[in-house]
């Protein structure tokens, strides 16, 4: 997921962008095909991980189980995947890396890796992140959590999605009239 929104910036560096502007190809399709290229790279390196570690650990898991695992880890790249291209877009090319690098601190906050217990303001905004809907969705689908508010953890990521989408979009048109 990384490597094609830093490919997108090193493309606007590059103006390999400007290439893109002759053609009458939509934002919408030009993002679409961005996010297609990550979730099948995330699909087949999620297969593999799970592959690898069901043969060499010997676990024994239900294949539906997993299937749904697979499909849940999958589906929440959507949103970060596109938030990535979103800043590719607001960002300098030079200054992508550093400004990405800033959200692993969120996400990791957001899952619980690093606890957040004072001041309680900070917890209660843990629960707007995509981070937060995304580590609910896949702890459900492994069975390790059951949460009665997985259509609400969807939807937010779906929404989120939507969103950073909009403004992946937005920032598209604006770079194209900028350039």
């Amino acid at each position: 997921m990384a490597h094609n929104n830093h490919q997108v910036s090193v493309e606007r560096a590059e103006g390999w962008l400007k290439l893109l502007r002759i053609t009458p190809l939509p934002p919408v399709i030009y993002i679409a095909a961005k996010v297609v290229t990550t979730l099948l790279l995330s699909a087949i390196i999620i297969t593999l991980i799970m592959i690898l570690g069901i043969w060499r650990l010997k676990i024994d898991i239900n294949p539906e189980q997993l299937l749904l695992l697979v499909f849940s880890l999958v589906l929440g790249v959507i949103p970060f995947a596109v938030f990535g291209l979103a800043l590719s877009y607001l960002t300098e090319p030079k200054s992508y890396d550093s400004i990405a690098g800033l959200s692993i601190p969120l996400g990791l906050a957001s899952c619980g890796a690093l606890p957040l217990t004072n001041p309680r303001y900070l917890q209660d905004l843990v629960a707007f992140s995509p981070f937060y809907h995304y580590r609910e969705l896949t702890l459900w689908a492994a069975g390790l959590d059951y949460d009665k508010h997985l259509l609400l953890h969807f939807l937010w990521l779906l929404w989120a999605g939507g969103m950073f989408g909009l403004i992946a979009v937005w920032a598209y048109k604006r770079d194209s009239v900028i350039q």
